[in-house]
């Protein structure tokens, strides 16, 4: 088993508990500059005060904090009402790449490695990829059903 099939604990910068790991990692965000999850570990909770954002990307989106339960620090947060083009970014766990460090399991020589942020595919590519495949999708449908039209009568005609 190489090196990259290793999985990855992501853990809190400040004190090291395991906020979420790479099985539910699903990549990250350059806006945020957060790695996202599709969820985290017992280790974190959302804090109960809701929040709005004012960053111009998610201006008047709702969040909620996320805290790491051994320290007490924010490490993340998570969208709980977007307008519909930030729909992706709903009910997904976003932890701040400055809060977090990570530690690939397996990996002898080193006990913390960066990810880097530059090289992963964003939840934003994810998206725009799913709605290409969708798209592909409807047209293969279409196109077969015209095939099946076309060899139906190709065996009227035949008959």
């Amino acid at each position: 088993m190489s090196e990259n099939e290793f999985p990855s604990l992501f853990c809190c910068g400040r004190c090291r508990v395991v906020l979420g790991d790479s099985i539910a990692w699903i990549g990250n965000d350059q806006e945020e500059i957060a790695f996202v999850f599709s969820g985290v570990s017992h280790n974190v909770h959302v804090k109960g005060k809701k929040l709005i954002s004012g960053i111009a990307e998610t201006n008047g989106c709702i969040f909620f904090p996320l805290v790491c339960d051994g320290c007490f620090s924010t490490v993340g947060k998570v969208y709980r009402a977007t307008p519909k083009h930030l729909d992706y970014k709903k009910n997904v766990f976003f932890l701040f790449a400055n809060a977090v460090t990570s530690y690939k399991l397996g990996s002898t020589n080193e006990n913390v490695s960066e990810f880097e942020i530059e090289d992963t595919v964003t939840l934003e590519h994810v998206s725009y990829l799913m709605m290409e495949i969708k798209k592909m999708k409807e047209v293969l449908l279409v196109m077969e059903s015209r095939l099946s039209a076309l060899e139906s009568e190709f065996n009227f005609c035949e008959n």
